[in-house]
This record gives structure tokens, sequence and C-alpha cells, in this order.
């Protein structure tokens, strides 16, 4: 059987939860788990790990919101290595505020999460593409469908 290093854990949940928009909190409650101490997590692997992936700023945001949210034991050096520029910082502590967390906002309104994805994204023309690319494909099956 094959399982993931705890690291590798750590940049692939962390991953999946903020490509999702962090709106299940079961997986930031995942993170927080899998950062307690007798997990032993070796952080500057993860971040190793993290800046592999090129999506840092997304393994950040998941886990600045499982600490701040869920007081997942988070190293602050850890943080401040993926940490994506400052302006991005702020958004993402609105988008991903303990009220919207809670409530799941983001599930309830499309603009917002396409708005989240767009401005938290590490290069917002490929994002952008990719939306228009989607919106695109809709409208085509639309106007295939029999009327």
């Amino acid at each position: 059987m094959r399982w993931l290093r705890p690291e590798d854990e750590a940049v692939y949940l962390a991953l999946h939860a903020s490509n999702h928009a962090l709106q299940r909190l079961a997986w930031l409650f995942d993170l927080k788990l899998l950062a307690l101490p007798d997990t032993r997590l070796d952080w500057g692997m993860v971040v190793e790990r993290a800046r592999g992936t090129a999506f840092p700023q997304a393994v950040w945001y998941a886990w600045d919101a499982a600490r701040r949210l869920l007081a997942a034991p988070v190293p602050g050096e850890a943080l401040a290595a993926l940490a994506p520029p400052r302006w991005q910082q702020v958004l993402a502590r609105r988008f991903f505020s303990d009220a919207r967390l809670l409530g799941a906002s983001l599930l309830d309104s499309r603009a917002g999460w396409m708005a989240a994805k767009l401005l938290l994204a590490p290069r917002m023309g490929s994002v952008a593409r990719y939306g228009v690319r989607r919106a695109r494909n809709a409208v085509r099956a639309s106007l295939r469908r029999p009327g």
C-alpha cells in the first residue's frame, strides 16, 4: 500500500481545499489534525513541496484559514514563506473571513466564487481564460439542446 508523506498530504489537502474556495470546514479540520504535534510535520519540507507546485499561495490560503478559524498549530515562519503578495492576503482574509467560511457563503454566490478564484490566482490571465472557455462551452451546449 502506498500513501503520501505527511508533508505531501499537508500540501495536497490545502490545495484541494483552496481549489474549492475553502467551503467545507471539514477540510480545514483535516489540516488542523495533520498539524497536531504528534504528526511532527517538517514545515520546511511542507514549504518546499508547496513551492514545487507553483501554487504556494493556495496552500497559504488554507493553512492561514485553518490557523485563524480552528487554531491549527501552524508556524508563522511557514505561513510567511508561503504568503502571496500583501494585497492578495487582504483579499483572501475578506473572501475567507470567519463569517463567510462558517456560512459557506461562496457556495451560494457563483459570482463571488469566480471573483475569489480570479483575484486569488497566481496568474489571473490563465484563470480568466479558463472562465471564458467554460462560459463559451456552456453557451454552445445550451444552443445545441433541442428547444
